[in-house]
């Protein structure tokens, strides 16, 4: 699903489930990890998002920065439901 140049790492309880996705911006310095967790009923019901780290240049995201980051995937695929929403978050 990830271009081969992303990367993805599996976390416990390595199903598939749960895993982390670093997210390159253009820039080398500019950067998000997102943490996903997939319910038993994915893909009727959104996954938990959340950002454990960002940068934009040389600034890390605030703790308040990365909640609405991750508010942000989830509200940007809202009306999708049923569909590939962990692409379009991406």
């Amino acid at each position: 699903m990830f271009a081969e140049e992303r990367k993805l790492r599996m976390l416990e309880p390595f199903d598939g489930t749960h895993f982390l996705l670093y997210v390159d911006h253009m820039s080398a310095s500019s950067y998000l990890i997102l943490e996903f967790s997939l319910p038993a009923c994915y893909p009727q019901e959104l996954p938990v998002v959340t950002v454990p780290f960002g940068q934009v240049g040389t600034r890390a995201l605030s703790v308040d920065e990365a909640a609405d980051t991750a508010a942000a995937c989830c509200a940007s695929v809202a009306n999708d439901l049923g569909g590939p929403v962990l692409y379009a978050m991406y």
